[in-house]
This record gives structure tokens, C-alpha cells and sequence, in this order.
């Protein structure tokens, strides 16, 4: 019996040593714990600390739970290692939307509603920016809300949304809508 023991505690040793050679060192990163939403406020964002070995960890994986103030901007799966490129900073001018998406400015004015950094916004073409017959319309998905200056806000928004948000710019008929 005790060499059945020895023999499984050898084993598993040997396993262990076995995977770190295979996978290399472990690190503690940020993963979502449950599918997580666009937009969703990283406070109330299922977050959790999890080991995973160096080569299934991007560059840019949080490895600290992120702050209240920090909003998800891609929807995440359950598991999936959270980056910066997932969460809506505060950071300054320039900075590059999320893959996949691109970044585009509005102007706002009195009757823009108050929107901060990581804010879904609904996008509403409204007139003749698709011709006379064509009503109003959202576009889908909503924009991510990237920065927020005095007299303008840029979203992230997905690549096929900028031509008709460029239309509706020149005509001088788009608006936000915070959800």
C-alpha cells in the first residue's frame, strides 16, 4: 500500500514537471468568470484572477482586477482572458480602438447627453441621410463611447458603420442616445 502512495505522489510530480516543461511558467491574469456584455461596468463585470501557463497569455492581459471606472468594450466569453484592448480607459488623445473596430468623432453640443469613457450609445440617423424614403434609424451594434471632450465624442464603432455615420455627419443628421 505505501508503495502505491510513493508511487502516485512520484507520478504526479513527475506530471507537474512534465506540464510546466510543455507550458512554461504559470501567471496569475484576469478572465472572465461568465460571458460578459459590451458595456458592461467592470465592477459588476464576473472578473476573476486565474493561473495560466506564459504561452496562453497576451502581452497585454490584465493582471490585476481592473478599477470601478473601467467598462468592458468587447464582449467577453467565459474563461477568456481579459486584455487592455477589452476595457474603456480614461487615457489620453490618440489612443487606438479595440481591433476590429474603428474610431470615429461627433461633434456634441448642449443637447448631447452626458456620456463617459466606456458609455454604449445608441447611433441615430435620422432625415434623408439614406435617401426620401428611408426613416430614422439605430445603428446596430452600439458605439463605445472612447473619449469625451468639451466639444466632441469619439466612438469605437464597427468598421461598416462609418460610411453611414460619415453620411449623417455631412447632412448634420446624427445623434447619441446613452444607454
Amino acid at each position: 500500500m505505501l508503495a502505491a502512495v510513493v508511487s502516485l505522489v512520484a507520478t504526479s510530480r513527475q506530471d507537474a514537471r512534465d506540464a510546466t516543461r510543455r507550458w512554461g511558467v504559470y501567471h496569475e491574469v484576469v478572465v472572465a468568470g461568465s460571458d460578459v456584455a459590451i458595456g458592461t461596468p467592470a465592477a459588476v463585470a464576473d472578473l476573476v484572477l486565474e493561473r495560466r501557463p506564459t504561452a496562453l497569455v497576451p502581452e497585454d492581459a490584465l493582471r490585476a482586477i481592473p478599477s470601478d471606472d473601467d467598462r468592458i468594450t468587447t464582449s467577453l466569453s467565459a474563461r477568456q482572458v481579459v486584455t487592455t484592448r477589452d476595457l474603456a480607459l480614461l487615457r489620453p488623445p490618440g489612443v487606438a480602438p479595440p481591433p476590429g473596430t474603428r474610431a470615429i468623432t461627433i461633434p456634441s453640443d448642449r443637447g448631447t447627453p452626458p456620456a463617459r469613457a466606456g458609455d454604449l450609445v445608441d447611433i441615430v440617423l435620422f432625415g434623408d441621410v439614406f435617401g426620401p424614403v428611408v426613416d430614422d434609424q439605430v445603428l446596430e451594434p452600439p458605439g463605445v463611447v472612447l473619449r469625451v471632450e468639451e466639444e466632441a465624442v469619439t466612438l469605437a464603432v464597427e468598421p461598416e458603420q462609418v460610411a453611414p455615420i460619415a453620411r449623417g455627419l455631412a447632412a448634420g443628421r446624427v445623434a447619441l442616445a446613452v444607454r
